[in-house]
């Protein structure tokens, strides 16, 4: 296949030329060269009456140096241009800011901080305000834990604190009969020492 190159087809060429022949900007060999093909060509000849129709309707300079004096004039108007002032904030957002600290110093007030007259947290194993120990116990090193229940459950009693630094174990014991629960607790195997804590004094 026979590649044509576009610079081959005379018709490129001139229309090419056709703007600048139109000004009457060409030299002697470009116009000459136009001329000739307008001569033979009706549609080039129709394409430079578009143009200069085109160019009556718009004019273009082609005086030297129109191109800098441009960019120069532009340059200036760039640099003279004052900066551009930054608004200033609507009055009404500052009190807008404002009330939103306020609403955020309110939650803390009312949900972060400690409300006074709570009470503090308590844990399940804390023993309650009523629960008093009112005797002491103390098992043998060997007793299991099966035993230290039974021995619990027989004196009706229930642990409050400990160990001590003693091993001893401060117990609640309820019931009418303060003496016989103390007793039943001295009877059972697990337990070595029971000891009433109750400031009345027993039968």
């Amino acid at each position: 296949m026979k590649v044509v190159p576009i610079e081959a087809d005379p018709h490129f060429a001139v229309r090419a030329l056709l703007p600048w022949y139109a000004m009457n900007a060409l030299d002697a060999a470009d116009a000459a060269q136009v001329e000739s093909h307008l001569a033979g060509c009706p549609s080039c000849r129709t394409e430079l009456e578009l143009e200069r129709r085109l160019q009556a309707a718009q004019p273009l300079s082609i005086a030297a140096g129109d191109v800098d004096r441009g960019w120069t004039h532009m340059r200036k108007l760039i640099r003279s241009e004052a900066p551009r002032a930054q608004p200033a904030a609507a009055p009404w957002l500052r009190w807008v800011l404002v009330g939103q600290l306020a609403v955020i110093a309110l939650f803390a007030v009312l949900f972060v901080l400690p409300r006074s007259g709570d009470e503090a947290y308590r844990a399940l194993g804390t023993p309650s305000a009523g629960a008093a120990a009112n005797a002491l116990v103390m098992f043998r090193p060997a007793a299991t834990e099966q035993e230290i229940r039974a021995a619990l459950r027989a004196g009706g009693a229930r642990l409050v604190d400990g160990p001590t630094a003693s091993n001893a174990y401060l117990l609640r014991v309820t019931g009418e009969d303060h003496a016989e629960a103390i007793a039943r607790l001295r009877s059972q195997p697990a337990v070595m020492l029971a000891e009433s804590l109750d400031a009345k004094p027993g039968p």
